[in-house]
C-alpha cells in the first residue's frame, strides 16, 4: 500500500503543480514514483532547500563512490527543480535557496539512487548538451562526448577556410561546395544520437547528412534528435538514418545508389580494444552498448571498413581543399602540404579515435599515399593524397583526416 500511495500522492499533485512557473511535471516522474520506497531511508533531504538539498545529495553520492559526486549533484538537481543547466542558473537558486515541491525532492531521491547505482547523468535527465545543441540521451545509445564537439570544429574551420563569400553560412558559403551551388552532401558512420551529422547540418545550412548505425535504439535515437534540432519538415528533407552496417550500406540499393556521391565521411567509431572493455568506468560499461565501443582486438575494426569501402563512396569534385595547420595541433603526417585553392577535387574522411591510433594510422596507410605531383586514385579507391593525425584541446592524438 505505501508504494501505491506515492503514486497516488503523486498524481494528485500533478494538476496543482503544473500550473508553477518552475515547476515541471513529467511522466517519468509520477511512473518512478513506485521506485520511492525502495530507496536508501539514509536519504534525507531535511530542510527541503536547495543548498541542503545540494549538500546532501554530493555528500551522499560521494559516499557512494560516484566520480564527480559535486558535479553530478548540481545537473540532477537542476533537473529535478527544472531550473536549466547552467553554472549561473544553479548558483542563482543556490544563492537564493530556494524552497522545493514535494515532487521534486521525490524525484531527486530516484535520481541520486540511480546515479549512485553508476547510471551516467545524461541517461537519468534523459539529455545532454552537444555543440550548442540540447540532445535526446537514452540507454545504451552512446553518450556524446566533449572531444567529439572538437572533430566537428575541424570540420567547420575546414570549411570556412574556403568558403568563397563572407556570408558564412549563406548561399555561397558553408553547405554549398566552394564556388558551386550543389549541396554538400555528409555521410555519418555510426551516429549514436545523431550528435556529429545534426550539429554540422545546424551548422550548414545547405548540407545534407545519411546516418547509419548498427542499433535500431540509435536510429529511432538519432531521428528524435533530428526532428527537435531540424524541425519535422525539414530534417526529412535533411537528414535520413539507416539501421545497418557499413558493409550492408554499401551493399544496398541506398548506398549503390550512392557511390562518388558524398563530400565528406565523418565517423567516432567503436575503437577501444576488446581487451580493455572490462577496465572502463561502471557507467561505460555497464550502460553504454558495447557494440558502439569494442573496436576489436587494435580497436580499428571499423576504421578499416571505413578506410576500405569509404572512398568509392566519396564524390570525386569533393573536399575541403585545405587541411588544418601545425598551430591547429596537427602531427605532421605525409601527402600534399595545405595550400590555399588546392585539392577542390578530393573526398574527406574524419575520424575521431583512441589517442594511440593516429600516429600509427598515419604511418600504415604512408605507402597509399599519392606522390604530390599524381593525380587521380587508383582504380580500388585505396589511395590519398594525404594522412594527417591532429591532436585534442588536452594535446592528445585524437583525430584523423585523409584526404583522397
Amino acid at each position: 500500500m505505501k508504494g501505491f500511495t506515492r503514486v497516488m500522492y503523486a498524481a494528485c499533485l500533478t494538476l496543482a503543480l503544473s500550473r508553477s512557473p518552475r515547476i515541471r511535471v513529467r511522466s517519468s516522474m509520477i511512473r518512478s514514483m513506485s521506485s520511492i520506497n525502495s530507496l536508501d531511508s539514509d536519504l534525507i533531504f531535511s530542510p527541503p532547500r536547495f543548498k541542503s538539498v545540494y549538500n546532501s545529495a554530493a555528500k551522499y553520492l560521494d559516499e557512494c563512490g560516484v566520480p564527480d559526486a559535486k558535479s553530478s549533484a548540481r545537473y540532477l538537481l537542476c533537473d529535478a527543480a527544472n531550473i536549466g543547466y547552467r553554472l549561473s542558473d544553479f548558483e542563482r537558486n543556490r544563492d537564493l535557496d530556494i524552497e522545493l515541491a514535494p515532487i521534486e525532492i521525490e524525484t531527486m531521491r530516484l535520481y541520486c539512487k540511480q546515479r549512485a547505482d553508476r547510471m551516467p547523468v545524461q541517461y537519468i535527465i534523459g539529455n545532454w548538451d552537444f555543440f550548442g545543441l540540447q540532445l535526446a540521451c537514452k540507454p545504451p545509445v552512446l553518450i556524446p562526448r566533449p572531444e567529439t564537439e572538437e572533430l566537428v570544429q575541424l570540420i567547420l574551420d575546414s570549411l570556412r577556410n574556403t568558403t568563397t563569400t563572407n556570408n558564412y553560412g549563406q548561399e555561397q558559403g558553408r553547405g554549398r561546395e566552394r564556388g558551386g551551388d550543389r549541396e554538400l552532401r555528409i555521410l555519418d558512420i555510426g551516429c549514436g544520437t545523431g550528435a556529429i551529422g545534426l550539429a554540422l547540418l545546424h551548422e550548414l545550412k545547405h548540407a545534407t547528412c545519411t546516418a547509419i548505425d548498427i542499433s535500431k535504439d540509435a536510429v529511432t535515437l538519432a531521428q528524435t534528435n533530428a526532428g527537435s534540432v531540424l524541425g519535422e519538415e525539414a530534417w526529412a528533407r535533411r537528414y535520413e538514418c539507416h539501421h545497418m552496417s557499413l558493409e550492408e550500406f554499401v551493399a544496398s540499393d541506398v548506398g549503390r545508389n550512392a557511390l562518388g556521391m558524398y563530400d565528406i565521411i565523418v565517423s567516432n567509431p567503436p575503437y577501444i580494444p576488446s581487451s580493455a572493455i572490462a577496465s572502463l568506468q561502471k557507467e561505460v560499461r555497464d550502460y553504454e552498448d558495447i557494440r558502439a565501443l569494442d573496436g576489436g582486438a587494435d580497436g580499428l575494426d571499423v576504421v578499416r571498413q571505413i578506410i576500405s569501402k569509404g572512398p568509392a563512396l566519396l564524390r570525386s569534385g569533393a573536399g575541403t581543399g585545405t587541411s588544418a595547420t601545425a598551430s591547429d595541433g596537427v602531427e605532421v603526417g605525409v601527402g600534399e602540404e595545405a595550400r590555399e585553392g588546392e585539392g577542390r577535387g578530393r573526398g574527406e574522411i574524419w575520424l575521431e579515435v583512441s589517442e594511440e591510433h593516429p600516429d600509427a594510422m598515419v604511418t600504415t596507410l604512408s605507402p597509399l599515399v599519392r606522390p604530390t605531383s599524381s593525380s587521380g586514385t587508383s582504380s580500388s579507391g585505396a589511395s590519398f593524397s594525404s594522412v594527417r593525425a591532429i591532436r585534442d584541446l588536452s594535446g592528445n592524438p585524437r583525430f584523423v583526416h585523409i584526404t583522397l
